[in-house]
């Protein structure tokens, strides 16, 4: 496991806590630098910063918990182990074209 080196901030796009030094894009918007887990959520910052940054740039909390809401409009994605640790895996995959393809993959990615 890495060390912390620098400032816990929050992926505006998924939610996952993530250090400041180590996260893998930054992005700026209005004065702000935002970091992000992955170059996915940059990507989604980058296409509609509005719709995550909150308006009148007015800070979160960190601890702010995961609603329904905010998982099923894919602002933020709560994947938590049962200890309470957080983990993110992005796959891209595609291809799908139908409920079963979907339902497959996450069977198998269960079994994992």
């Amino acid at each position: 496991m890495e060390a912390i080196t620098g400032l816990m901030v929050k992926d505006p796009v998924c939610g996952m806590t993530i250090d400041s030094e180590t996260a893998a894009e930054k992005s700026h918007h209005d004065g702000e630098t935002y970091h992000f887990c992955s170059p996915v959520c940059k990507e989604k910052f980058d296409a509609n910063p509005r719709r995550f940054v909150p308006s009148e740039n007015v800070k979160t909390d960190m601890g702010s918990p995961v609603t329904n809401e905010d998982v099923m409009s894919g602002r933020r994605n709560d994947h938590s182990r049962p200890n309470g640790a957080g983990e993110r895996v992005d796959l891209p995959i595609t291809g799908m074209t139908c409920a079963a393809c979907a339902n497959r993959i996450e069977k198998q990615l269960g079994k994992q």
